[in-house]
């Protein structure tokens, strides 16, 4: 996992930084879509992949409500 994390970090960047910073689930989910398409055109590890998509949406059940609104925004 420690190899697929830093191909994703390379190409992706701050991923749980990024997705923090979405304000609602839907665009935490067009985030994911569009790192995804990012990857794939660097990388054409399946593994990678597989592993990019899992490790976000854990981030975004972490981050958003069953609403679909960020947790940690409306603590503010």
């Amino acid at each position: 996992m420690d190899s697929e994390l830093k191909i994703i970090k390379k190409y992706c960047g701050q991923i749980e930084e990024r997705i923090n910073a979405c304000k609602s689930r839907d665009i935490a989910v067009l985030l994911m879509n569009r790192l995804c398409a990012e990857l794939e055109q660097n990388c054409k590890n399946s593994n990678v992949m597989e592993y990019l998509q899992k490790h976000v949406s854990i981030l975004i059940t972490n981050y958003f409500d069953k609403n679909g609104n960020q947790k940690l925004m409306e603590k503010q």
